[in-house]
């Protein structure tokens, strides 16, 4: 038992000398693999944009706005819907999504919701999905 203990650290010890860092964003290093900073930092993130989304999303749905609703969860979502759903389906459908949405797909997708104004743009943004870094 002590053995594969000791393999494993070994292990452990020569992958995190491959670490590399390629630059500093919003004063996190950026590193590859990403570090757990990165994670916590893209989680922070991502919880903000879901805020932003979700109150937005509530808006709409309020208001009985079926077109926004469907062009706000497309993006998420990656499908639209058909004729014959209800709007509260749809609704609670994109809910349900935005709560599992990865962080790679808020980083593509916000942008475009900002530029059609359904949310706020933030400040702070992700890190590490920048390929100039």
């Amino acid at each position: 038992m002590a053995t594969n203990k000791l393999f494993f650290l070994k292990i452990k010890n020569k992958n995190m000398s491959k670490v590399k860092v390629l630059g500093k964003q919003y004063g996190i290093e950026i590193t590859k693999p990403w570090s757990s900073e990165m994670y916590e930092h893209n989680d922070k993130i991502a919880d903000v944009m879901k805020e932003n989304i979700l109150k937005s999303l509530t808006e709409v749905y309020n208001k009985n706005d079926e077109t926004s609703l469907r062009e706000i969860g497309k993006s998420l979502l990656a499908y639209g819907f058909g004729q014959g759903y209800e709007i509260s389906e749809m609704y609670d459908e994109i809910c349900r999504e935005l709560d599992v949405v990865q962080n790679f797909w808020l980083n593509d997708e916000y942008p475009y919701l900002v530029e059609k104004g359904y949310v706020k743009d933030i400040e702070i943004g992700f890190v590490g999905y920048d390929k100039n870094i």
